[in-house]
């Protein structure tokens, strides 16, 4: 039983030329290095399940980062909340977003939310929008 709608996160992430970051209603994040994507539990304490889905095996304790801009697959820990921003977009990735891209191009990650076995839970996808 896997649940599939437990988490949600924003689903568009703003990035200006000078590595500003915000969510697409203007709302800002920290800088870079203390930005973080917030894992929001959706799940209705009215679910048969809700007690369950909130044990261990049904935690997002890391997520596996697909990136646009690579083959390559990361684990990232989500820490209470969710993953660190520069976890997710790392350094180099970040610079191509600000330095490379025209305004309004747009990157689509997604994010594999996993448990502490690091077994699949959910998958959630977000994009990255230049300004």
């Amino acid at each position: 039983m896997c649940p599939f709608n437990k988490y949600a996160i924003e689903k568009e992430i703003i990035v200006n030329e000078n590595g500003e970051i915000s969510y697409a209603d203007g709302h800002s994040l920290p800088s870079y290095d203390n930005a973080r994507i917030w894992l929001e539990c959706i799940l209705d304490k009215a679910d048969p399940n809700w007690l369950k889905f909130n044990k261990i095996p049904y935690m997002a304790i890391y997520s596996f980062v697909l990136s646009p801009l690579t083959d390559e697959i990361r684990l990232v820990r989500n820490e209470s909340s969710g993953p660190m921003f520069k976890e997710v977009i790392p350094e180099s990735e970040f610079a191509h977003i600000t330095q490379s891209m025209k305004p309004d191009e747009e990157l689509r990650y997604a994010l594999i939310l996993a448990n502490v076995y690091k077994k699949g839970l959910q998958k959630l996808e977000f994009t990255i929008k230049k300004q």
